[in-house]
């Protein structure tokens, strides 16, 4: 019994190793370095103006008052 109990769990253990590495091999593009990429945090491209004076400000848009022209 001692036998078949020893080669049950080297499977096991085999297995458990061959799952463990193969997840890390598919991880590894999820690990590397994004130190190279550039990120623009600005997509919309408007300038602090534009957004101040927004056509969409309530006093703009309701044409009350000055804005903050």
């Amino acid at each position: 019994m001692s036998l078949l109990m020893e080669v049950f769990i080297s499977f096991i253990s085999g297995f458990a190793i061959g799952w463990a590495s193969s997840w890390i091999v598919q991880m590894l593009p999820f690990l590397k370095d994004t130190a190279e990429e550039e990120l623009d945090y600005n997509m919309i491209e408007k300038s602090l103006g534009e957004f101040v004076n927004s056509k969409y400000e309530p006093e703009n848009y309701f044409k009350v008052g000055e804005g903050t022209k």
